[in-house]
């Protein structure tokens, strides 16, 4: 990662998308193959071009690519690369999108979809469904990650919780990452709801990126409780006008989840 734009001061022409292997992390999640399906979706705040006149366009852009994709595109160049089209002129929006679709297949490896909401049209702000644990007491001390907090208790049926506790840092910078993470599925063993706090509190140290930190909890409580069905999805707030939201499933989603949450 030493060549990354991340963590290092960078030319105003320095805008290429720098991508990121997934396997370096997933290597260390010991599964092969993996257990989930998903999909990684942007929000981008703040993009905006000029017109074949030179008037402004402005939009909210979600992105979204899968999750089996070899590559992720690193935050700092994307915000550049979508700042570099702020004074560039376009005949109209399916031009600018053309050009930004062609850069992030070919940075990712795979194929992206790109969904442009204006101001009479924009994701929902929604509460998170199910339980809230982050009322409860935690079940002891914290000294860094450790997947060894969680605990399943006997359940029948489907769980559904979530939480708004969630930091976690970036390997390169150490800056923080804060988010909320969205817990459901079904079987005969539930997440033990304060020991789930608990141990999601102990990533408030924890170095790794967005997408990273959401599969090593898929993957800890996919150990754990051994779930007919599972899913995870974790919402982090913005950062550069951009936000990351992994979300990952025991099966293919059906739907895509395009709302925000608090603080998003």
């Amino acid at each position: 990662m030493k060549n990354l734009k991340l963590g290092r001061d960078v030319g105003a022409d320095e805008t290429g998308l720098d991508a990121v292997p997934r396997a370096a992390s997933r290597d260390q999640l010991g599964s092969a193959p993996l257990p989930f399906h998903g999909y990684d979706l942007w929000n981008g705040y703040e993009v905006s071009y000029l017109g074949h006149d030179g008037k402004p366009h402005v939009w909210h852009l979600q992105i979204r690519y899968d999750a089996a994709s070899p590559f992720i595109v690193e935050s700092k160049s994307l915000k550049l690369f979508l700042n570099s089209f702020n004074q560039k002129r376009f005949t109209d929006r399916a031009e600018f999108s053309n050009e930004v679709l062609r850069a992030l297949e070919a940075t990712l490896g795979t194929s992206v979809d790109l969904v442009f909401f204006d101001r009479d049209r924009s994701p929902e702000r929604r509460k998170l469904p199910g339980t809230c644990v982050d009322g409860l007491e935690l079940t002891g001390p914290v000294n860094g990650y450790d997947a060894n907090l969680l605990h399943a208790q006997p359940g029948e049926g489907t769980f559904d919780l979530h939480s708004h506790v969630l930091r976690s840092n970036c390997p390169v910078t150490n800056q923080p990452d804060w988010g909320a993470v969205w817990i459901r599925g079904r079987g005969n063993h539930h997440p033990d709801p304060a020991s789930l706090l608990t141990y999601l509190v102990s990533f408030r140290e924890h170095q790794d990126f967005h997408e990273a930190c959401c599969e090593t909890i898929y993957m800890d409580l996919h150990r754990t409780l051994k779930p007919q069905a599972l899913a995870v999805s974790c919402f982090y707030t913005r950062r550069g006008g951009l936000d990351i939201n992994p979300h990952r499933f025991s099966e293919p989603p059906n739907e895509v989840i395009r709302d925000l949450v608090w603080r998003q």
